[in-house]
């Protein structure tokens, strides 16, 4: 199932979600928690799968522009994290590009930030390696964070498959 949303700027975000994993009926859009009004602040797309047998999945798709107000980003984080704390009893996968290297963190207030507010909240970063390769630089931009390590099998990074200059990153939960 994809669910997305189209921005007033021209972008938007996607979320797929494999059908071998659940049926399209399953999910929900938390529009209460989405919001693409303002990508000049980032974009989120929040959904949630509902599983008889399992706890229910939340993921919230976010995107920052590479040149847009990272102070803003960040507020809208903070009061999407905020918002979504009442559903901390169910596992909760953050991911998306926020055009924030994390191979920064310590160094860049930004970087930290952003960091120190997920972790705030009870997330934990999947994916530790580069997702944007050049010739003459390799960052950490695309992300993907969880508040139930456990309930993840499997994450990484998908080198060879050719559909942007970012590599692919990916989450499997139980």
């Amino acid at each position: 199932a994809v669910v997305s949303t189209q921005s007033t700027g021209g972008g938007g975000l996607v979320t797929y979600v494999n059908q071998n994993f659940c049926d399209v009926t399953c999910i929900q859009n938390l529009k209460e928690l989405s919001d693409h009004s303002s990508p000049t602040s980032g974009e989120f797309l929040t959904l949630e799968i509902h599983r008889e047998r399992a706890k229910n999945i939340i993921i919230s798709n976010y995107y920052r522009s590479p040149n847009s107000d990272s102070t803003a980003f960040l507020n809208k984080l903070e009061s999407t994290l905020s918002n979504l704390h009442r559903h901390m009893n169910k596992v909760i996968i953050m991911a998306g590009d926020s055009n924030i290297n994390l191979l920064d963190y310590g160094k860049a207030t930004q970087c930290t930030g952003f960091v120190d507010k997920l972790t705030e909240f009870g997330f934990a970063p999947l994916i530790s390696r580069p997702t944007r390769i050049t010739d003459h630089s390799a960052t950490l931009i695309d992300h993907i964070f969880t508040n139930s390590c456990h309930a993840v099998t499997k994450s990484g990074i998908i080198s060879d498959f050719d559909l942007s200059d970012h590599l692919t990153t990916f989450a499997v939960c139980s």
